[in-house]
Formats: structure tokens, C-alpha cells, sequence
């Protein structure tokens, strides 16, 4: 008996294990596919970045169409989030689709879900062009 309560415990480990490991897959998978989006965004747009949304504050303006979480969509052969959003079918923790990774958890403060980013920094509101990637140790501010 107790070498029977051995195994299920490993079994159990396992596969909780593997689990993980399936979680982090999709994560890293949906991150590839908002890569992608992004270079084809920025080969359409002349080098020009999409822009970063709020930044470090919570999602509260969804209807920019030059913000990376409605200008990429597309490119995925999805809706932009304004859209989602309008038509009551925001993206929400646990649901299996590019914006969510699985063991994200929703901020019961926060009015929209976004568990991915975009860096603040490289594309800024405060700016009145969009930045221009850069390539290798050239600046082109």
C-alpha cells in the first residue's frame, strides 16, 4: 500500500510538472506569434513601432488603433482588443487565446485584461511621432 502512495505522489508531481511545462509553452508561443505581428507591423509601417498603450499604468484606453494590442492583431488574423472589447468578448484569464497566458490572474481592479506588454520606452506617448526601430548601433532618433 505505501508503495502504491509512493507512485501516485510521483505520478502526481509529474504531471503537474508537465502541466508547467505546457503553460509556459503557450506563453512562449503566443509571445512568438506577437513577434512576428510586430515585424510585420514595423516592415508595413517604414520602421515605425506601434505604440505602447499605458505603460505601466492599467489598460483604461482601448480605443487608440495605434496602441500594439489593436494595431497587431490583425496581422494574426484576429480582431484588434477595441473591437473584442465592444462586442463583450474581452480576453479574461484562463481563456485560451493570444492575449491571455494561462496562469495569468486578472486584477479584480483593473476594467481590462492584458496580461502581455509592451515595453514603455519604446514607443512613447510623450513623443509626436512614433519611434523608428533601430538596427544594430545605428540611432535614429
Amino acid at each position: 500500500m505505501a508503495l502504491l502512495a509512493i507512485l501516485a505522489a510521483i505520478s502526481v508531481a509529474q504531471f503537474g510538472s508537465a502541466m508547467e511545462k505546457s503553460r509556459a509553452a503557450t506563453c512562449l508561443s503566443n509571445l512568438r506569434q506577437w513577434g512576428v505581428a510586430f515585424a510585420l507591423y514595423t516592415a508595413d509601417h517604414n520602421g515605425l513601432l506601434p505604440r505602447r498603450g499605458q505603460g505601466v499604468q492599467q489598460v483604461r484606453l482601448i480605443d487608440r488603433p495605434e496602441d500594439w494590442f489593436n494595431a497587431l492583431p490583425p496581422y494574426l488574423g484576429i480582431q484588434p482588443y477595441s473591437e473584442l472589447a465592444s462586442a463583450g468578448l474581452s480576453p479574461r484569464a484562463g481563456d485560451k487565446s493570444i492575449f491571455a497566458c494561462p496562469p495569468a490572474k486578472e486584477n479584480p481592479k483593473a476594467r481590462h485584461f492584458l496580461c502581455y506588454g509592451m515595453n514603455m520606452y519604446l514607443s512613447r506617448w510623450d513623443k509626436s511621432e512614433p519611434t523608428r526601430a533601430r538596427c544594430g548601433n545605428r540611432r535614429n532618433d
